[in-house]
């Protein structure tokens, strides 16, 4: 992997939106077949991390696992969940930029429609709420946390949805309700992609980042 030389923000939320995709490309084994496929890769790949970590990574600290590695593969350093004062409340994936900057990274995920491992059809009930009720502390806790000097803050979203009901809508409707951008978070990369195996489904990425900001 070619190395990232001090990146700057745009070339790191790419960067990142590139790991989702590229986990969403890894072939994983399922019964009998393999194929690709975010989900198959996100349940396989718990072992792994077990079997490394000796932790129990689940959903988004798993990507943060995975994110992680591929940071430190492009020679930056990475830590996953931890605090940027090494105090309470954990941040899902910290990554230093060097020169002193950073930017601590929560990931949360958005379930709407999506395929399972077995090839059924999942419907999220009540999850646009359960997706507010979920992305609205996370903001709140990254705006709360008492940030060392240059050290930036950003919420990547992962979505599940389909090509005639996807989320965009719903996004647009809490970004307005939570005041997102008054609040100093700009949404500052999209990008949707069709489900490995069955093109009528989605996988998208919405990152949103806040500039350095201290506290005391």
């Amino acid at each position: 992997m070619e190395p990232l030389h001090t990146p700057d923000a745009s070339t790191l939320r790419r960067f990142l939106i590139d790991g989702v995709k590229e986990i969403d490309r890894r072939l994983c084994k399922v019964g009998d077949r393999v194929e690709s496929g975010f989900l198959c890769t996100i349940e396989q790949l718990a072992a792994d991390a077990l079997r490394e970590t000796g932790k129990r990574y689940k959903d988004e600290s798993l990507v943060a696992w995975l994110l992680a590695a591929r940071l430190r593969e492009a020679g930056l350093e990475a830590d996953v969940e931890k605090h940027p004062l090494d105090l309470g409340d954990r941040c899902d994936l910290m990554v230093h930029l060097g020169d002193g900057k950073s930017i601590g990274v929560e990931i949360k995920f958005a379930w709407k429609v999506w395929l399972s491992t077995d090839h059924a059809k999942q419907t999220g009930r009540a999850y646009e709420a359960h997706f507010s009720a979920n992305a609205t502390p996370t903001l709140d806790k990254l705006e709360a946390a008492p940030w060392p000097e240059a050290r930036a803050a950003a919420l990547l979203l992962i979505g599940f949805d389909h090509v005639e009901a996807p989320m965009d809508a719903e996004i647009a409707g809490f970004q307005q309700r939570q005041s997102v951008a008054n609040r100093g978070w700009k949404l500052t990369a999209h990008e949707a992609w069709p489900d490995q195996r069955d093109p009528g489904y989605r996988i998208a990425c919405w990152f949103w980042q806040r500039e350095p900001h201290t506290v005391g």
